[in-house]
């Protein structure tokens, strides 16, 4: 299961799934970890949230209290209640054991870094430019 992820520049659809090896979340969702806490993120966790197939498991920030601020305000359907938990470090966060991709929000001069450490760990990422979800059946 995953999404297909359509970006009407792109030649194709994108698929994105669990990282190989990785344990799901509740029912078999795949726990996404959103990287920055702006309004492009708000827009992604919506869209993320909307889908029974995905859980908001982490949010990275480089500020814990706009991570925090973030979790606390885009609260999971699946599994109901379900706060994200909150780190300041990527590559930390690729290695908790509870998340199965990343959506990389973060300002342009970041991005190079956390492609880094999300590849290092073998975290599948999407931008919010491919978040035109349209779930798989």
């Amino acid at each position: 299961d995953g999404f297909v992820a359509q970006n009407p520049p792109a030649a194709a659809a994108v698929q994105i799934v669990a990282k190989p090896g990785s344990e799901l979340g509740s029912g078999g969702c795949v726990r996404v970890c959103m990287v920055g806490t702006g309004a492009e993120a708000s827009t992604a966790a919506m869209a993320v949230l909307a889908s029974p197939r995905y859980s908001l498991s982490r949010v990275v920030d480089v500020s814990a209290e706009a991570a925090h601020a973030f979790a606390t305000s885009h609260i999971n359907r699946n599994p109901p209640g379900l706060v994200a938990a909150v780190s300041t470090d990527v590559g930390s966060a690729c290695r908790a054991g509870d998340v199965d991709a990343l959506i990389v929000c973060a300002p342009a001069a970041y991005r190079a870094a956390i492609l880094r450490a999300a590849a290092e760990q073998g975290t599948p990422t999407l931008s919010p430019a491919q978040l035109d979800v349209v779930p798989l059946h």
